[in-house]
């Protein structure tokens, strides 16, 4: 039985998976044009200096601007395929060196960012819903309309003035590793940033954990097994949890994008070598083979948590397995 369990959702998974690559061909060609109207000559930055017509027509021929968009698509997808996608525009480093050593910090940043927007949403949204008729638990849900209605980019500037400025109790920006400064002051520095992009989030999660467990708790199967005698945590545990997680874990997916987005504002504005902020520093640099790479990366990334998102509502919903 968990073997033939454990087929099911591997076959799920890779059907899932095997849905994205043409979603994902045709995100790389939507990039691959709208990156051609980006402000900007890449052969004035990549000179640093104007150039006479001469010059900007061998670099421009010897790059391949010259040739049809098709040609020049099929040959951005067997780079990107073999794993090389250029060099950048002003610096000269490998593309895919510079992602590599970006990437972790963006995974790291975001991760941290969801960790603190469930354990919020989970926290505010529980309590509200267990006290939904006092007055705590209409203060807890104002408070989540409040941390989803609020810009993280205003309360970034606050937070920062406090905490940062004015108490020294955390740094204002720029991303410590563990190697450079140990778990502690990779956490400081992490902390800041991802409770800013958490709290939005963690604001719309916890008013749907609270309207999630206010319904399942009015449905027959839990009046049924409260007259059984199971105690609260059994009902919890064995019944509430897997039904309550089913609409949290679909919006998170949906936030998906919202954490890519942030990210990029958030890594900018404090100064942190991410995948965003490289995306942001591409595009004012007119960088097309970095802003192309990232931006298919991104596209890449959000259809893999679609479909672990997709995989984890198969496992708790049984409804999905069905139609599936």
């Amino acid at each position: 039985m968990a073997a033939a369990s454990r087929s099911t959702w591997y076959t799920f998974l890779a059907w899932r998976l095997a849905k994205s690559i043409p979603v994902l061909f045709a995100a790389a060609f939507l990039v691959f044009v709208l990156v051609d109207f980006v402000p900007g000559d890449p052969s004035i930055t990549r000179n640093g200096q104007p150039t006479d017509s001469a010059e900007r027509a061998r670099w421009l021929e010897e790059n391949g601007f010259n040739d049809p968009i098709p040609i020049r698509y099929v040959r951005f997808l067997g780079e990107a395929i073999r794993g090389d996608f250029g060099f950048t525009l002003v610096s000269r480093q490998e593309v895919s060196k510079v992602i590599a050593e970006t990437l972790p910090i963006t995974l790291q940043l975001t991760g941290f960012a969801i960790l603190i927007a469930v354990l919020l949403a989970i926290l505010v949204g529980g309590i509200s819903a267990t006290k939904y008729d006092t007055w705590f638990g209409r203060l807890l849900q104002n408070i989540a309309t409040l941390m989803m209605s609020t810009p993280n980019y205003w309360l970034s500037i606050v937070v920062v003035g406090l905490l940062s400025v004015n108490l020294r109790l955390l740094p204002s920006g720029g991303y410590t590793s563990i190697a450079e400064g140990g778990i502690s002051g990779w956490a400081q520095s992490l902390i800041i940033p991802s409770t800013m992009l958490a709290i939005p989030i963690a604001g719309a999660l916890a008013r749907i954990v609270r309207t999630s467990i206010l319904e399942e708790l009015e449905k027959d199967y839990m009046q049924f097994a409260r007259t059984q005698g199971l105690s609260p945590a059994r009902l919890i545990t064995k019944h509430l949890v897997r039904n309550v997680a089913i609409a949290p874990v679909t919006v998170l997916g949906l936030y998906a994008g919202y954490l890519l987005a942030g990210a990029a504002f958030i890594e900018t504005a404090m100064s942190i070598p991410g995948i965003g902020r490289l995306l942001v520093d591409a595009a004012l640099k007119a960088d097309i083979w970095t802003l192309r790479a990232v931006a298919v990366l991104v596209a890449a990334i959000f259809l893999a948590i679609t479909a672990l998102v997709d995989l984890a509502l198969f496992l708790l919903d049984p409804r999905t397995r069905e139609m599936s």
